[in-house]
């Protein structure tokens, strides 16, 4: 057979085979930006596009001002988990040391960011969050610690567990849930915290809602590495799906627009998936890493971070 007519032959499966590449390779759905910072970042959180927080080992906490990321400093050397504040003025970051159990709560006035006294004997302080400047919530690792701030000082809060506790959300003062290890999810309203049956044994790491009556909670089994995605529909929990990568972070700007990241630890392979309303699905994301957290100000600009201090941009379809 003559060559020549093989090759033109050929021809149009390899530009098929082409094509398919490309469009399997196709650009990322998210993209990795300049961070300052290599230690894993372990949350994100701002107040404006131009006024986001992350923080992470070793006391990081670096700062976006709508055009670049810079580091501050923070004068700790532990890890830090959460932050959240009610104004630019006003903003918390919790965590603690591992070693010596001790916990740490920064705060940040607008200018420098200092140690508040007496936090580092509630044990490893792993999330803040609030509706106001009187009103903030803590939750940490040791006997299903809760710290209220009611504007003047700290109290603790009867939880009725002593799990580790690790995620928090509520849409008002009285009606605010809490996730945490063995499957625990906690209710307050206004008066006292409640159990709630999460129909699961596993570790929960995070919670977020859009309301009262649409609520995620994830996590997943550190031993397996498996992960789990739970609804709340105000009226009981379910499992959504179950993953092979465990889930750290959920954040959404609507009840048909929700993120929710994680990876898998021992292969540092990262997750994000996408929810639209009807159907989960995978995002291709500019990374090889574990990612922890998601925060964003709209559908069109969210963040993610995660391990080796990675910063990821969406900026929408």
């Amino acid at each position: 057979m003559n060559k020549n007519i093989c090759i033109k032959q050929l021809l149009p499966f390899f530009f098929l085979l082409l094509f398919m590449a490309a469009c399997d390779s196709g650009p990322a759905s998210w993209v990795a930006v300049e961070s300052p910072t290599e230690e894993s970042l372990r949350c994100v959180w701002g107040l404006s596009g131009s006024d986001i927080f992350a923080v992470g080992g070793a006391g990081t906490i670096i700062h976006y001002d709508g055009s670049a990321w810079s580091a501050m400093d923070s004068g700790a050397d532990v890890t830090l988990y959460r932050a959240w504040g009610p104004s630019a003025d006003n903003v918390y970051v919790v965590g603690g040391d591992y070693s010596s159990g001790e916990g740490l709560m920064l705060h940040y006035d607008g200018s420098a960011w200092s140690t508040v006294p007496g936090m580092e004997n509630y044990g490893m302080l792993a999330y803040v969050w609030g509706t106001s400047a009187d009103d903030i919530f803590v939750i940490g690792t040791v006997e299903g610690l809760i710290l209220h701030y009611d504007g003047s000082s700290w109290t603790s809060m009867e939880s009725g567990t002593s799990q580790a506790l690790s995620g928090i959300w509520g849409t008002s003062g009285t009606d605010v849930f809490v996730a945490g290890f063995g499957g625990t999810i906690l209710h307050y309203d206004g008066t006292a915290w409640t159990d709630m049956d999460s129909g699961t044994t596993m570790n929960l790491n995070t919670i977020w809602g859009s309301s009262n009556t649409d609520i995620y909670a994830a996590g997943g089994d550190f031993a397996s590495g498996n992960g789990i995605l739970l609804h709340y529909d105000g009226t009981a929990w379910s499992e959504v799906e179950s993953f092979s990568s465990i889930l750290f972070g959920v954040w959404g700007t609507s009840a048909n627009d929700v993120f929710a990241v994680g990876g898998n630890l021992i292969l540092g392979t990262p997750l994000i998936l996408h929810f639209d309303g009807s159907t989960w699905t995978e995002m291709k994301s500019d990374t090889q890493n574990w990612i922890s957290a998601v925060w964003g100000t709209s559908p069109a600009d969210v963040y993610a971070v995660g391990g080796g201090g990675l910063i990821l941009k969406y900026a929408g379809m």
